[in-house]
């Protein structure tokens, strides 16, 4: 007779309500940032759900089209060769943020699938972590994603070099806005 076969399944992250607290507060404070941006020229659709993943903002201006997660971790970040890492308050150590391809990378890859099969158009779209918290680098910038320092985002947006002309911007902020609206609908994930 055989043995019985096991399944391992991952444990459900326990709620952290502090942790969901300041997430929350750092979503609000990008949403802020965002929609003070001119509207003639940027487009602010969301939130975004991808695969359970905290929400996101796309943003479409004439600098492209990015996808925005807010992060408002407890303690400092400094990002080193690519990778941010995590002091959190009252510890020494540090841990790497190695999962960030998997939540923000992925789905942004994913957006640009869907904003290209809707309209033909194939613009990159951009992920960018924006921080809440002690970040002295305040910008950077990897061949993958960016992190911001929520403080330096609209300015950093808008010094972003143009990749959208105003036909295009228009067509793919429209159709950002849908898919965005279809996310929080749970009709699609990106």
């Amino acid at each position: 007779m055989k043995p019985p076969r096991y399944i391992l399944r991952r444990s459900p992250r326990l709620r952290d309500p502090e942790r969901e607290a300041r997430e929350r507060d750092a979503y609000e404070r990008t949403s802020r940032v965002l929609h003070a941006l001119p509207n003639q020229q940027w487009h602010v659709s969301g939130p975004l759900q991808y695969r359970g993943a905290q929400p996101a903002h796309i943003v479409v201006g004439p600098g492209g089209v990015y996808l925005v997660r807010a992060r408002k971790p407890d303690g400092s970040v400094r990002v080193k060769d690519g990778v941010p890492w995590l002091r959190r308050r009252g510890t020494q150590g540090e841990r790497a943020g190695v999962d960030v391809n998997r939540k923000l990378v992925e789905p942004a890859e994913a957006l640009a699938r869907e904003i290209r099969g809707r309209t033909g158009r194939g613009p990159a779209v951009h992920p960018v972590i924006v921080f809440w918290c002690e970040f002295p680098q305040r910008v950077a910038e990897t061949n993958q994603l960016s992190f911001v320092h929520g403080s330096e985002l609209a300015g950093w947006l808008r010094a972003r070099p143009p990749e959208l002309d105003h036909p295009g911007l228009e067509e793919v902020a429209q159709v950002t806005a849908n898919i965005a609206e279809e996310s929080s609908r749970g009709n699609r994930a990106a």
